[in-house]
Order: C-alpha cells, then structure tokens, then sequence
C-alpha cells in the first residue's frame, strides 16, 4: 500500500536527493524530513510545512533540469495521501477546556500523559494554535 511517505521517498529517489539536501531546498529541518520519510508525521493539509516541501521538490528538479516534476503534480500526489482535515478548532479548543476541567487535570499532567509537548497543548487551549 502506497502512502504520504512513499511518495516522498520516490521524489528523493527521484531526484537523487538527500534528506539534508531536501532541507535545505525546501526550508524545512532535517528532523521534518526525517519524521516525513518514516511515516511518523504527516504535513497538514493547508501548511506551511506541505507548500514549502513541494517547493523545495520543485526546486532540486529545475536544478536538475527535470520537467517532469513540477507543482502541479509534486501537489497532486501528495494531496491523494493526505485526510482532508476541516475541523472546527474553536470546538476542539473548548471541548479541550472541558474535558481538562471535569477530570480537574492540568496542562502538564495532560501532556506527560500523552507524552507530548506542553506548549502545544497549551497553545490548543488558549486559541493560539
């Protein structure tokens, strides 16, 4: 079954590119591209982080004069592999608050629990993210 980090992994191939090499072309850390080509995470939909790794994509392949590989289709590929999240975040944030006030946990307990970063977790809560 093909996914988000087969893909990925055909361009680099593709483009005979290294994980540092993407990075840097695209902008994104090497820890980014390292957890893309795992399958660990996945870009978002309408992120920053998708549109630059496409534009990073593109741009190895006009170094390397391959025109087949443009926007267009580097975007459409990934778009096949990717949910097509439309959440209403005002909703999660205040089902966040709800949830931490009846089980009267706070923020840090939350994100040890989960084994994930308090800041973000706080940023949900207030709206921020």
């Amino acid at each position: 079954m093909t996914d988000f980090k087969d893909i990925l992994i055909k361009y680099m191939e593709e483009l005979d590119c290294s994980s540092k090499e993407l990075a840097d072309s695209s902008g994104l850390s090497a820890a980014t591209i390292s957890r893309y080509r795992s399958g660990e995470r996945i870009p978002d939909v309408q992120s920053d982080n998708l549109k630059q790794l496409i534009y990073g994509i593109v741009k190895l392949a006009q170094k390397r004069n391959l025109s087949s590989i443009n926007d267009i289709t580097v975007h459409s590929d990934f778009l096949r592999f990717l949910p097509d999240i439309s959440a209403d975040f005002s909703i999660l944030q205040a089902n966040l608050n709800t949830l931490f006030t009846m089980l009267s946990i706070n923020t840090s307990e939350f994100a040890r629990f989960l084994n994930y970063d308090a800041s973000y977790i706080s940023r949900i809560k207030s709206g921020k993210r």
